[in-house]
């Protein structure tokens, strides 16, 4: 029983990097811009944030991607004489994507993706007059469609850089786009 376990252990252990060939992580630095063009507000602004990542190659041109982003985090204040009113919304999304690349040389694609995203928005509201204050959250989460065009530059053969440009389907009368500037290591 030993020798059958030990031997499995080693045939696993042997056909590790088989298993992760075409397997690679990416992070990324993000300028995410959200706009509201609603009849009764709207909103334009931008932040920092950032993506983490893990894909599959598929073939030369072909790969999945599943990713975690951190997009937006808007805080709005508004004080009057008597009265204090504080928002603050953080929006992240979990997405997958098909990505297609065309290699224009031994360093440098070009790609294009399309995919879908589960975007959450988690609201904070806290309201404050002289006599009383109040407080209350809500989440809301939409999964809508993405697209996306950037470039990859190969570093090495296992490291590259990656620029790209990708918005989110419109959410009823709001845009989400980013603008991200990406590592990537492929296994």
């Amino acid at each position: 029983m030993k020798k059958h376990l030990f031997a499995t252990l080693l045939l696993s252990t042997l056909t590790l990097p088989v298993c992760a060939q075409g397997i690679y992580v990416f992070a990324d630095f993000e300028r995410n811009k959200i706009e509201v063009d609603a009849v009764d507000a709207s909103l334009d602004d931008s932040d920092n944030g950032y993506g983490i990542g893990l894909g599959y190659t598929l073939n030369n041109h072909f790969a999945i991607e599943v990713a975690y982003r951190d997009l937006l985090s808007i805080e709005e204040s508004r004080v009057y004489e008597d009265y204090e009113y504080h928002t603050n919304t953080d929006i992240s999304a979990i997405q997958a994507s098909l990505v297609a690349s065309y290699p224009l040389n031994g360093s440098v694609s070009v790609y294009g993706r399309l995919g879908v995203g589960r975007i959450n928005a988690d609201s904070r509201v806290y309201a404050s007059t002289w006599f009383d204050s109040t407080g209350e959250s809500e989440s809301n989460s939409e999964t809508k469609a993405l697209f996306g065009i950037g470039g990859r530059y190969a570093i090495t053969e296992q490291f590259g850089l990656r620029a790209e440009y990708s918005r989110f389907a419109e959410i009823e009368d709001t845009t989400i786009s980013s603008l991200s500037l990406a590592v990537d290591y492929h296994f």
